[in-house]
């Protein structure tokens, strides 16, 4: 269970951009219970085709026993191929209870201008001997066009590598809402989406830390 929000500064006459993002998630188990709350800002450089940018980001997770926190880096880069691909990619590193360098690459097509398709693989390598990996995949649909709302549902598969004694698997199915402030005037899914925020290569998705002793 979560909630995030995303709000951006264009500066003016310029393709540069400011996103700030924050978000918190309630995550349990049989055994783990965790409160997360991670914060960041990305600076985007945006053409009609591309956009490159830079994040910077931290994250806090209040559960029983220590309390793991973390800050990150990374660059990221968005490609335009066509009017219904998206490609991303993104690497950089994080540091804090634990430190290391993580790396990931996604897709999204449009399979009409309101419904889309998207896959992701990322990769974490912990600096202690910890090893992280996560498949997603997700559909969005926007019903109305003169409704800035979208419904999304999805489905992640990760598999974790503590200090070589053995892997944990877990998976995670989801459902959540978008709502998009319209600010290019752009009515479609595809349209609000390669205005709006910059969604995944921003964000920094690893959860290992959270488990961290």
């Amino acid at each position: 269970m979560g909630l995030a929000g995303t709000t951006g500064i264009w500066f003016a006459q310029t393709h540069l951009d400011l996103e700030l993002d924050i978000a918190y998630g309630h995550s349990s188990n049989p055994n783990f219970h965790g409160q997360q709350v991670s914060s960041g800002a990305s600076l985007i450089w945006a053409e009609a085709t591309w956009r490159l940018g830079a994040s910077v980001g931290n994250h806090f997770v209040d559960k029983s026993g220590p309390d793991p926190q973390a800050s990150n880096y990374h660059v990221y880069g968005v490609w335009f191929p066509s009017g219904s691909l998206t490609l991303q990619a993104k690497g950089g590193r994080f540091w804090g209870n634990t430190d290391g360098n993580y790396r990931g690459a996604a897709v999204n097509w449009y399979v009409t201008p309101d419904f889309a398709l998207f896959a992701a693989y990322e990769r974490a390598n912990y600096d202690q001997g910890m090893d992280e990996s996560i498949w997603s995949a997700a559909a969005q649909y926007l019903p109305w066009e003169t409704v800035p709302l979208s419904f999304v549902a999805g489905y992640s598969t990760s598999d974790f590598s503590f200090y070589g004694n053995g892997q944990t698997h877990a998976n995670t199915t989801f459902v959540s809402l978008r709502f998009f402030f319209n600010r290019s005037g752009l009515r479609t899914l595809v349209g609000r989406e390669r205005t709006g925020p910059i969604g995944w290569p921003a964000a920094f998705n690893f959860q290992a830390i959270s488990f961290r002793r």
